[in-house]
């Protein structure tokens, strides 16, 4: 699910409207909405038993009206929900009966809700307070679904008399505070939408979203997968939009960057506590031009609760019904908010057995290693903590604060067999300092550290080895954003910023040292959202047209500097229709380790019959016939430039006035990526022609001396040494940009809600469909169509869902579609793949106050179901046995999870 849901709802001088403009820089400005005939209109009011705060919320947006309440007011009390056809007046008297509160109209529509023994409660007596909230939601069903107030208000000026709010919203794809970009394609998934796919780690979810392609998971790490990372040593999990690079799409934490793990390649999500996440925004175009480096396929920005009220625990337990796999899970969160402030604190731990390749039957276990595992033996807890507080009436305090660690074993399946054991330490904070100039202006200080500790230890009876690496990350960043002046279609909205970012790369032994790496990054950046045409210039078929711009300037001590801008177009023709569009120019900056990281120079003999790619092979006279002489580089490069790309997007929206529920979103990707960093096989060099251009034949001696003299170790199986002046083939391997990739393809969502007198439904249909994924391994070489290939992305992935929810109870049902491709590991040109289909169930009882057993109210209870008919694998018949494609499938089969929730 992917609809903008939006509350009004105004706790003292904090308001979150039913009009909301989503701000990345925490202030939201709201126009006071109409006054609503009260004893005369009548609405078809459902809101569910809850808090009385969100109860009230879900009220104003469903009368239209602004609801004003101190938080004191509300704290602590709940409402058994209302639902049928009633006066606003009569609704909110349903709400309030036995709560002990009041309600006046004030001035302009607005209503007050008071404690009916008056004093300082009532909100009309509350001094504004900076960090008093109000609850917002963005909830998820793949399409936006905003109401005509909501796009009027976002879209164009948003009134300069509402009152001033510091209600922290984090809107993924811009800087800007007060709006949304509405050019810049995100999918948005919040915390009911998690729970219903019964995923229960980040990883988990993940797999259920069409644009995600699995190169990096616990599946794959035990895999030849070749698209997988060769510097994943823990079996880490990372996010690839698009497949189109495991490091080509940015992961923030609430908007903010996260240090990566293990040897620097990308951020390890599988260690992100799930309990803590209450949304997660996926931006599917490029995305440097707003938050810098990586962010080439897209963003994906996990946000965490902050603003919760009371005390909530949960237990899970979750098992293969084929295998020993188990999982057991626990969590604790707690919160409380005051007139000036708020916090929160969240411990989660989970205890994972393994799964074994003995327990898959169409696992060649002759081939693999029958103690192997295809999943860690894990434990992990994890620990969040956020606070913020008002200092004065303008200017807030927030700190956050995530640590997580985890332990994992895992037996190897394929080529050497033994055990890597891992340790993963991961320490994230930042603090930040808001301060509201006036209702248009805002200005912030941010300062975020972040690291991660790693130690492997690999062992067999042979041989032992430990190692240890570390990633560091620091942020320092100014900004100021708002609107400063009215133009043709409403206000001006913009930002401004400074960056100053460190990043660190430590590598060693046995606890010393042996590596450090480093770079310092200065960026300035801007963005622009001009409205053309808003509410005060509205036509015929031209309802709302924007144009947003971005431009972002890097400077690395490393490697040089890099520009990259954005622009966005955005048309509403009318209440149901809109056009959007994004061209952007992104990039990647090479990894610490592939720039610094240990030079290696190696001679090998090799025959003759493999170097295929010379018409007249060389013969060493110091060899034997048939074999010559081979010196490759592997390692760093420091000559390595970033990797660049050109997105561009197009899409739609559609929401009908004449049937309302249903969405309809599409979107056209098209990313051009050059330059993409790759490690060069040595052996493949010199038997595939498209490297021709990396291999030098007959090498001078003084070429030879000064790769020698750069490398940190030297390798030579040669009867001879390396600085001779006749080596017959010299390899530029290791770390080169080579490859380029073109990727186009479609985004499709359609969803429809609808309410009888039996409940709630929600019908979705989620996928993607690529048209190319083309790869060029140089210049002089032929492009290669690899789509629908084996560990590549299908052409066509799905995912189609129905929900229904009626009085507590709630019944969701998903079915995933993986499309048929092409075994290209054979050479039979025809061999096919199976198509993939799986279904999801999940089945909840949520108690609220129907119950009036203080142990049983407030409860919830899930039992949820993967792969309900335990679909096995498509099969693949793969080098390393295993048989399966791990990015496009798992292993897993069919996964039971029991899950209970209280709430106090």
């Amino acid at each position: 699910m992917r609809h903008v849901r939006s509350k009004a709802l105004c706790f003292g001088a904090l308001c979150t409207m039913s009009a909301l403009a989503f701000t990345a820089s925490n202030v939201v400005l709201a126009e006071t909405p109409a006054t609503v005939q009260t004893d005369v209109q009548t609405t078809n009011f459902n809101i569910p038993a809850q808090p009385l705060g969100e109860a009230l919320a879900d009220y104003a947006e469903q009368a239209d009206v602004l609801i004003l309440a101190s938080a004191d007011v509300t704290r602590g009390k709940r409402s058994a929900g209302i639902s049928g056809l009633m006066t606003a007046s009569a609704a909110l008297d349903a709400l309030l009966d036995g709560q002990g509160l009041r309600s006046d109209h004030r001035t302009g529509g607005a209503i007050a809700i008071s404690s009916e023994q008056g004093g300082d409660s009532d909100p009309g007596n509350v001094r504004p307070q900076p960090t008093l909230m109000a609850q917002s939601q963005t909830s998820a069903n793949q399409t936006k679904t905003k109401t005509k107030t909501e796009r009027q208000t976002s879209e164009t000026e948003t009134g300069t008399d509402a009152p001033i709010q510091l209600e922290e919203i984090i809107v993924t794809g811009t800087n800007i505070r007060g709006v949304e970009n509405h050019a810049t394609p995100v999918i948005s998934f919040d915390r009911e939408d998690i729970e219903l796919t019964g995923a229960t780690t980040v990883e988990d979810f993940l797999r259920t979203v069409p644009q995600n392609f699995g190169s990096e998971t616990q599946f794959s790490d035990n895999s030849q997968n070749p698209t997988k990372s060769r510097l994943n040593t823990a079996g880490g999990t990372g996010v690839d939009l698009r497949g189109a690079g495991i490091g080509s799409t940015l992961v923030l934490l609430n908007g903010r960057r996260l240090p990566p793990s293990d040897f620097g390649a990308f951020v390890d999500v599988s260690v992100l506590p799930l309990s803590v996440i209450d949304r997660i925004d996926i931006q599917t175009d490029g995305a440097s031009a707003v938050y810098g480096s990586d962010a080439v396929a897209g963003v994906v920005n996990f946000i965490t609760s902050k603003h919760y009220e009371g005390i909530d625990a949960f237990a899970r337990y979750g098992t293969v019904t084929n295998g020993s796999l188990r999982e057991q899970q626990a969590g604790l969160t707690a919160g409380r908010n005051w007139a000036s402030g708020g916090g929160l604190v969240s411990f989660e731990y989970t205890d994972k057995n393994p799964l074994f390749a003995s327990e898959r039957d169409y696992i060649e276990v002759t081939t693999v290693n029958p103690n192997g595992s295809l999943s860690s033996d894990e434990q992990r807890y994890s620990a969040a903590l956020s606070l913020h507080q008002g200092i004065t009436d303008r200017l807030i305090l927030s700190a956050d604060v995530l640590h997580s660690n985890r332990d994992a074993l895992r037996a190897q399946n394929t080529g050497r067999q033994f055990t890597i054991k891992t340790t993963q330490s991961n320490w994230y904070g930042t603090t930040r300092l808001d301060y509201t100039i006036s209702d248009q202006l805002n200005a912030g200080l941010y300062v975020d550290y972040g690291e991660t500790y790693l130690t492997s230890r690999a062992d067999d009876d042979d041989f032992e080895e430990e190692s240890q690496r570390a990633n560091q990350l620091l942020v320092v960043e100014g900004k100021t954003s708002g609107s400063v002046l009215d133009v043709w279609g409403g206000r001006l909205g913009f930002a401004l910023g400074l960056l100053y970012r460190k990043e660190e790369y430590e590598a060693g032994r046995d606890g010393t040292v042996s590596q450090v790496a480093q770079r310092e990054v200065k960026s300035a950046y801007g963005e622009l959202l001009i409205p053309i045409v808003g509410e005060k210039n509205a036509f015929q078929g031209v309802q709302a047209f924007d144009i947003s711009l971005a431009g972002r300037y890097e400077e690395y001590d490393d490697f040089g500097d890099n520009f990259a801008p954005k622009i966005g177009l955005h048309w509403r023709i009318n209440d149901s229709f809109a056009l959007r569009g994004t061209y952007s120019e992104s990039y990647r900056a090479p990894l610490l380790i592939q720039l610094n990281g240990p030079i290696q120079i190696v001679g090998l003999v090799r025959p003759v019959s493999q170097l295929t790619v010379v018409s007249t092979p060389p013969q060493d006279p110091r060899l034997d016939d048939g074999f010559f002489s081979y010196v490759f580089t592997a390692g760093a490069n420091p000559d390595l430039v970033p990797e660049s790309a050109d997105v561009w997007t197009s899409g739609f929206e559609f929401q009908p006035e004449s049937l309302e529920g249903l969405n309809v979103e599409g979107t056209y990707f098209h990313i051009d990526y050059a330059d993409r960093i790759e490690r060069l096989n040595p052996f493949e060099v010199v038997g595939n022609p498209a490297y021709l251009s990396f291999l030098e034949l007959n090498p001078d001696t003084e070429t030879l001396s000064g790769l020698v003299a750069s490398a940190e170790f030297l390798t030579n199986f040669l009867p001879f040494e390396l600085t001779d002046d006749n080596i017959q083939v010299l390899g530029y391997t290791g770390f080169r940009n080579v490859s380029k990739r073109l990727i186009k393809g479609v985004d499709l969502s359609v969803s429809y809600d609808w309410t009888t007198t039996k409940g709630d439904f929600t019908a979705s249909v989620d996928g993607t469909y690529l048209l190319d994924y083309e790869a060029k391994i140089t210049d002089v070489s032929a492009p290669q169509e690899q789509v629908s290939t084996v560990y590549r992305p299908v052409d066509l992935k799905l995912r189609s869902a129905l929900s229904w929810s009626f009085e507590g109870f709630s019944v969701y049902a998903a079915v995933n579609y993986v499309d048929g491709y092409t075994d290209n590991l054979s050479g039979v040109s025809d061999n096919a793949i199976e198509k993939w289909t799986t279904m999801d169930l999940m089945l909840a009882y949520d108690s609220g106050d129907r119950i009036a057993s203080p142990w049983l109210s407030n409860s919830k209870i899930s039992l949820g179901v993967q792969n309900l008919f335990d679909r096995d694998p498509p099969f693949v018949d793969t080098a390393d046995g295993l048989n399966f494609d791990s990015t496009n499938a798992t292993p897993l089969g069919r996964f039971v999870t029991l899950r209970i929730n209280k709430s106090f």
